[in-house]
């Protein structure tokens, strides 16, 4: 039995996240010998390091912190997404990791299934493995990708960590955020995608269940998704009160069980933008739909 040994980047506002992310995993993967946790800490206050510990100790895994500014280089240009920086530690883990490869995971996922299937994927001749994302032509152009390159999303990621480290590819990020000045589009995830271009393994869609994809990829993650990645899309965010997402239910399920149980969660709302497509979706053919998202996306670059 393998030990599975993954990471997530939080700051205190996502610490509940994470702590249910975790939880979910810890739930479903008992397959392994052991889970081992590398968080990255932006300020996480000494109290939800605590709430974390005692999770990984009560299943007898083990969790390491590192705090985000000790790691963290080359940033001084980098352009932000939303409120921080922190997005950017996926970056940098070949420092931290002494395992030849490690599952990174975003705050705003739920595990739903065994991941040993994923932690197995065979990554000789790869940087990095993911699920692949939609995006428009121009932004793959603004990475000097081909339309035809794989670009996939950076929210779960399987990492050749030898690779990493034989190739100095952390070196290779930070030379690329200086050439461009710190303006890439989709941050992190675009820098990931240029310098890891061909080295780039994609894995199924059941990893990871989307908000898109074609319809035989939607009903097949539909049936059973390993991995739930509650990226912004048409419902409002699961760790909201007022969330319809139709698996906003597990999520309240795990954050039932969590320390923070007693703390009500915060009404959410959407935009009249994200509204209106929505809208769109539901009348329009895929095809017809996919191609109007691509038009919002460049336009709004």
């Amino acid at each position: 039995m393998e030990t599975l040994t993954i990471a997530y980047a939080t700051d205190e506002n996502y610490a509940k996240l994470v702590w249910c992310s975790l939880k979910s995993l810890l739930e479903n993967n008992a397959n392994f010998f052991t889970v081992k946790a590398y968080i990255i800490s932006d300020n996480l206050s000494n109290s939800s390091k605590d709430k974390l510990s005692n999770l990984i100790s009560s299943y007898n895994g083990k969790i390491c912190f590192i705090e985000f500014d000790s790691i963290a280089y080359g940033l001084d240009n980098a352009c932000t997404f939303q409120n921080g920086k922190t997005s950017y530690a996926r970056l940098f883990l070949a420092q931290i990791v002494k395992e030849n490869k490690i599952l990174y995971l975003d705050c705003d996922t739920l595990i739903n299934h065994s991941l040993c299937d994923l932690w197995n994927t065979d990554l000789e001749g790869y940087y990095i493995a993911g699920v692949k994302d939609i995006i428009a032509p121009q932004l793959k152009q603004d990475i000097q990708l081909l339309p035809t390159d794989i670009y996939i999303n950076a929210g779960i990621l399987l990492i050749n960590i030898q690779e990493w480290k034989k190739n100095k590819i952390e070196s290779q990020f930070i030379a690329y955020i200086k050439k461009m000045n710190g303006k890439i589009s989709c941050h992190d995830q675009g820098i990931i995608n240029h310098v890891c271009k061909n080295k780039i393994k994609t894995i199924k869609e059941i990893f990871e269940l989307k908000d898109y994809y074609n319809d035989i990829e939607i009903k097949e993650a539909i049936s059973h998704p390993h991995i739930l990645h509650f990226t912004a899309g048409w419902h409002i965010r699961v760790w909201y009160s007022n969330s319809k997402h139709p698996y906003a239910y597990l999520f309240k399920k795990y954050y039932n069980l969590s320390p923070w149980k007693k703390t009500p969660l915060p009404l959410g709302h959407l935009t009249l933008k994200i509204k209106v497509l929505r809208n769109i979706f539901k009348i329009l053919p895929f095809s017809i739909y996919l191609k109007i998202l691509r038009i919002k996306r460049e336009r709004a670059k």
